[in-house]
């Protein structure tokens, strides 16, 4: 069980957190409307595609894939880019993050 999946699921057994998303998330590859749609509603981070799009222009975003003209963005990879977003926890807002 990957890392990312295991952080977004409360539940330990092997594969089970693959099991806990919803039928449309279990792919392996995700359109950038699909991946908003993930990191937002079952992960709880707010990803606009449009932000999606444009770090996708300018780097910085999720690795993603090309076929023909159409993007993919690999689950796992993606997950992996959006928790390494998250700073570390804190208890107050005058605590300085610690530098990645």
């Amino acid at each position: 069980m990957t890392d990312a999946i295991s952080r977004s699921s409360n539940l330990a057994g092997p594969n089970t957190a693959e099991l806990c998303l919803p039928p449309k998330y279990r792919k392996a590859l995700l359109n950038t409307p699909e991946l908003a749609a993930l990191l937002k509603d079952v992960i709880g981070l707010p990803v606009a595609k449009k932000s999606l799009e444009k770090l996708r222009c300018v780097g910085g975003g999720p690795p993603f894939q090309r076929f023909g003209r159409d993007v993919r963005y690999p689950r796992e990879a993606a997950l992996e880019w959006a928790f390494a977003k998250l700073s570390a926890p804190m208890s107050s807002t005058s605590e300085k993050e610690a530098p990645q």
